[in-house]
């Protein structure tokens, strides 16, 4: 069953504090400083949702987003309705994201989360559809990402031009880290994901071209990653 705006919802035991107590109000301050020359309305949701979080490693990670959120839409030059950035919705997504960001290890994912906030505020889509990105954002893992990025890859004449292939073959040659049997298990979760549509068996034979170019299998919905993760690595370099 598809989880309700309810269901999403943290209670305020699902987290530990962000922020230590007597530095959560000048970490509000900074936050909505640092957007509120160009977009005033988000700076507001930012110091409402930072005021009552609290810890130094989680409290790095959300300014880490943070300040690179600002100077995104700085260079995109994006202008919103404050009436958008104000209201409910927008603040509860932004503090079911920047909870996640708290919890992320891993630089790259909040990289994408970021990038996820970004699309949110210039190009806003239905609420019930940015909550069921941000929990796929959520369960996505690095190797995932890496997948994707292979899947992506434009071909290689050096194969495309031979007699047979296997998508098996052409990823295992992409991510020479990865045993077979992740990869089988990457791509079945990304199709669960609806980000990918890909044969459960990954040993067919087909042509080699068919088999070196498989970026026709990203599904549209899956291009909404895609462009998550191609602003991210775009603004890593």
């Amino acid at each position: 069953m598809m989880a309700t705006d309810k269901d999403e919802k943290p209670r305020d035991d699902d987290y530990p504090d962000i922020v230590p107590e007597d530095t959560r109000g000048d970490l509000a301050l900074e936050a909505g400083a640092l957007v509120a020359n160009f977009l005033p309305g988000l700076g507001g949701a930012i110091a409402n949702v930072l005021s009552g979080w609290s810890a130094e490693r989680k409290r790095e990670r959300v300014r880490e987003v943070i300040s690179g959120l600002a100077l995104r839409l700085a260079n995109l030059q994006s202008t919103l309705a404050d009436e958008y950035l104000r209201g409910d919705e927008f603040e509860d997504l932004l503090d079911q994201t920047l909870r996640r960001v708290a919890n992320e290890r891993h630089e790259s994912k909040r990289r994408l989360y970021r990038e996820f906030l970004v699309g949110a505020i210039t190009k806003p889509a239905p609420y019930d559809e940015q909550l069921r990105i941000l929990r796929i954002l959520e369960e996505l893992q690095a190797a995932h990402i890496v997948l994707v990025r292979a899947i992506l890859q434009e071909p290689d004449p050096k194969h495309a031009d031979g007699i047979s292939g296997s998508f098996a073959v052409t990823l295992k040659r992409r991510m020479p880290e990865l045993y077979k049997e992740q990869i089988g298990d990457l791509v079945a979760q990304l199709n669960d994901f609806r980000i990918t549509e890909m044969s459960p068996n990954l040993q067919t034979m087909m042509t080699a071209r068919g088999a070196e170019d498989m970026r026709e299998r990203v599904t549209p919905f899956g291009q909404r990653f895609v462009a998550y993760i191609r602003a991210a690595d775009q603004e890593a370099s």
